[in-house]
């Protein structure tokens, strides 16, 4: 009966871990928030996301964010530069998603408290 209570034990703690790792967010962001990890989603012309959140590396590149998708162990493609044209009133708390208008419209999600936050509300006001 003891072994019976531990498997269930274990299985509930494994459980909750899971679904703590799936809320955690890594971020890292460079001391002048140039360089930042962030999640991101594509949008098409009517506002609709045709993909998923996932992870990406961006670079602030003369007034605009560069976008590059991360793959497991390696890079994928870049995309270009593009300005920084809104921030979302409703996002959730402690996030910060701004837009980088184009085909597709990206959606660029960072801890609201981080150097790229600051970075990417600076950029918007240009």
């Amino acid at each position: 009966m003891d072994t019976v209570v531990w498997a269930i034990v274990l299985l509930a703690v494994v459980a909750g871990l899971f679904w703590l790792a799936s809320r955690i967010e890594p971020h890292w962001s460079s001391s002048d928030g140039t360089h930042f990890t962030c999640r991101v989603q594509e949008i098409d012309l009517t506002g609709r996301p045709t993909t998923r959140w996932y992870e990406a590396r961006c670079e602030v590149v003369e007034g605009g964010v560069a976008i590059t998708k991360k793959l497991l162990m390696r890079k994928g493609e870049a995309v270009d530069p593009r300005p920084v044209s809104a921030r979302s009133d409703d996002a959730p708390r402690g996030k910060a998603i701004y837009l980088l208008p184009g085909t597709p419209t990206y959606a660029v999600r960072v801890p609201s408290s981080s150097q790229a936050a600051r970075r990417m509300d600076a950029l918007m006001a240009r």
